[in-house]
């Protein structure tokens, strides 16, 4: 029993020296701007970066696709999704539905939050193009839409 409890403070001991050399390194790359060395460490679904150090540094660094990214490898679906929505370069519709075609259905209600106000916008602009008051189907599902 005594071995086990040393080997498990052993571990313990080399997890926490690994975040501590793993978040050191993804700093010295983000600062060196060497994207394909950091780009491979937050890629990695084993890393062991502090993820509130991972964010911080993202965010200083204006490294937005890299931390949706880190979100998405650490099933934080719903903040990656904020990160794509709030950030200019990356807040399409295109790049939200690739990112939501990845989620799985489990998933449903983020899916739903997300593409509910698409699916809206997308009949709003067709509405002022006059064209769905010329189909009846068109019109019924622009009521539906509206009532959600």
């Amino acid at each position: 029993v005594q071995s086990l409890v040393q080997n498990r403070l052993v571990l313990k001991l080399v997890r926490d020296l690994l975040t501590i050399v793993e978040t050191a390194l993804l700093k010295v790359y983000l600062i060196d701007h060497n994207n394909t060395l950091a780009n491979a460490l937050l890629r990695n679904q084993d890393n062991c970066c502090l993820p509130t150090e991972v964010e911080k540094e993202l965010m200083k660094h204006h490294r937005r696709q890299e931390l949706v990214s880190f979100y998405e490898k650490q099933n934080r679906h719903s903040e990656a999704l904020e990160v794509i929505k709030n950030t200019d370069s990356l807040s399409t519709r295109q790049n939200i539905l690739n990112y939501l075609s990845k989620l799985d259905n489990n998933q449903l209600p983020l899916i739903f939050k997300y593409i509910k106000p698409m699916i809206k916008s997308a009949l709003e602009e067709t509405k002022n193009e006059n064209i769905l008051h010329d189909n009846a189907r068109c019109k019924s599902l622009w009521k539906n839409v509206k009532q959600c």
